[in-house]
């Protein structure tokens, strides 16, 4: 589980662990497995990025939306609630 390592370096160490032991389940050949280990890095780095791109924009629009005043308004077709914003419509 990846979720139980908090860097990148120690998610990295789990998944290069887990294809050494499972190479045959995974159709894999010795001669696989450093290639294998460089995609999946690859893509940890990215999810990384990914996550970490996100969490930079929700820490830049929290601060906005607690000092924006809005006004609820239901939409009973679709049972959601509308937050309406200056020109921006979210929905909850």
């Amino acid at each position: 589980n990846l979720a139980k390592d908090k860097t990148l370096n120690a998610q990295k160490v789990r998944v290069k662990k887990w294809i050494n032991s499972n190479f045959k389940a995974l159709g894999l050949t010795k001669k696989g497995i450093p290639e294998a280990v460089t995609i999946s890095h690859g893509a940890l780095e990215s999810r990384w990025r990914i996550v970490a791109y996100y969490k930079g924009l929700l820490a830049k629009i929290k601060p906005k939306l607690t000092t924006v005043k809005f006004d609820e308004v239901y939409n009973n077709k679709e049972k959601n609630s509308i937050l309406q914003f200056p020109n921006v419509h979210i929905i909850v």
